[in-house]
């Protein structure tokens, strides 16, 4: 029945795509936007591989193609579902056809009908996996980029680098942290680092924990590492947990941290509205 329904297609292919050219443009205006030579292509490509799905659910060669064509569509904006009313849309265009090619034989009509559902089915299910395959991909990407965005390393002065950490750090991000740090430690051979917590979304002990780790890990690398932006509310946090801070450097804000950084670099900042 496979060979049928590719006889079918073989022999009725123009017309089936011009149709259904006409039906997906119709329907979406995302096909619109396709080179008509392009989407043709695809189509009776589409064609042979709802032949070869009916018969292998599992065909590689079906799924390979899907998927690529998936990787193109989804970052153009196509829908899951402009697609799958598109697989649909195929099916409505190859029926008539069918009813009448075998407009007296019900029983080969109705087999190749299955044969197609079957096809079809597949088709959308390769479409559906793809899909979702590159849009998990999107989102891993947006995701390490609003991580990066999250621990933005600034180069304040030429040997000092400040890391203003906002909201809660967990353990991806704890380690997202550290290893941006250390890799900018490097990178720019700087003598002092100054973690600003003024915008840290809460302190406890996992927290305190995880800064120690950083700063641990900094120095290893040469760099004095310092936290800032210790206000009073957090001060009194770190006295009510209990936790030992006098290895760690600490001051109150951003401004005094720096200024002392640059004085043991020997740098002085002069205000020439004085003069």
């Amino acid at each position: 029945m496979a060979q049928t329904l590719l006889q079918l297609f073989s022999e009725h292919e123009d017309a089936i795509v011009a149709d259904y050219t006409a039906a997906i443009r119709a329907s979406s205006g995302h096909y619109s936007t396709v080179s008509t030579d392009e989407l043709e292509g695809n189509i009776r490509r589409s064609l042979s591989l709802v032949v070869a799905l009916s018969e292998n659910p599992g065909d590689v060669e079906a799924r390979d193609y899907v998927h690529g064509l998936c990787r193109l569509r989804v970052p153009q904006g196509f829908r899951l579902e402009e697609v799958m009313e598109a697989i649909f849309l195929l099916g409505e265009s190859v029926v008539p056809i069918m009813r009448r090619v075998w407009a007296g034989d019900d029983t080969t009509r109705q087999a190749a009908a299955d044969q197609l559902r079957r096809g079809l089915q597949r088709l959308a299910t390769l479409w559906a996996g793809g899909y979702w395959a590159m849009q998990e991909d999107l989102m891993a990407r947006k995701e390490a980029a609003m991580r990066r965005l999250s621990t933005p390393v600034i180069s304040i002065w030429e040997g000092i680098l400040t890391l203003p950490l906002i909201g809660d750090v967990d353990d991806g991000r704890s380690r997202q942290v550290t290893e941006e740090l250390l890799s900018n430690i490097v990178a720019t051979q700087s003598d002092f680092v100054l973690l600003d917590i003024t915008g840290l979304g809460s302190i406890n002990t996992a927290v305190i924990a995880q800064l120690m780790r950083t700063i641990r890990a900094a120095e290893l690398l040469g760099a004095q590492c310092w936290i800032v932006g210790v206000s009073p509310e957090v001060a009194q946090t770190i006295v009510h947990l209990g936790v030992d801070m006098q290895p760690i450097t600490t001051y109150a804000t951003l401004r005094e941290g720096l200024a002392e950084a640059m004085r043991r670099l020997g740098l002085r900042v002069v205000d020439e509205r004085a003069r």
